[in-house]
């Protein structure tokens, strides 16, 4: 089992040298997906559903994906353990593909954890600088400050920490 990164993943889908295998829930799914994902829960693998996708896939190489890719690997293990070759899981998961900006399908749903962060940072930008202007209270430039110091901190360091706060909010569990 390896370990396949979100961009080789992307150019090998183009190519279509792989079968993406989404184990998410239904539910998660039908939220967000990559539109060549076959969707193939995890709980639903027995013996069966094993032969038939050794049929359907006829020796093509296989890359199963969920969430952050714990998932996956159970999956992967289970092909493995079946007599699969070629398997591997996704590096990161969907959360890997989000955050390098490919495309996905969205259900219904919250939006993105990314497009959440800059339409809330932008949002605070932009209303204590207007604020600023209108009362020329210097302490209201301190959101546009420390949210364009956070910008600079992130693009640095690659640590989205807006990001991580959100992903726990309960519209986005």
């Amino acid at each position: 089992m390896h370990a396949m990164d979100v961009r080789v993943l992307k150019r090998r889908l183009d190519e279509k040298a792989v079968v993406l295998l989404d184990v998410r829930t239904p539910e998660e799914h039908s939220k967000v997906h990559v539109d060549e994902a076959i969707s193939l829960p995890l709980d639903t693998v027995d013996e069966n559903v094993i032969e038939q996708l050794k049929k359907s896939v006829n020796g093509q190489e296989i890359c199963a994906m969920c969430l952050t890719g714990r998932r996956s690997a159970l999956l992967a293990r289970k092909l493995l353990d079946a007599g699969f070759k070629k398997v591997n899981i996704l590096n990161g998961g969907l959360r890997s593909w989000e955050d390098a900006e490919f495309p996905l399908t969205r259900g219904k749903g919250p939006i993105s954890v990314n497009r959440q962060a800059r339409l809330l940072i932008g949002t605070l930008i932009i209303g204590g600088t207007t604020i600023f202007w209108y009362t020329h209270e210097f302490w209201w430039l301190v959101l546009p400050a420390f949210f364009g110091l956070s910008l600079i901190f992130s693009g640095w360091t690659g640590i989205r920490g807006l990001n991580n706060i959100l992903r726990y909010m309960p519209w986005n569990r």
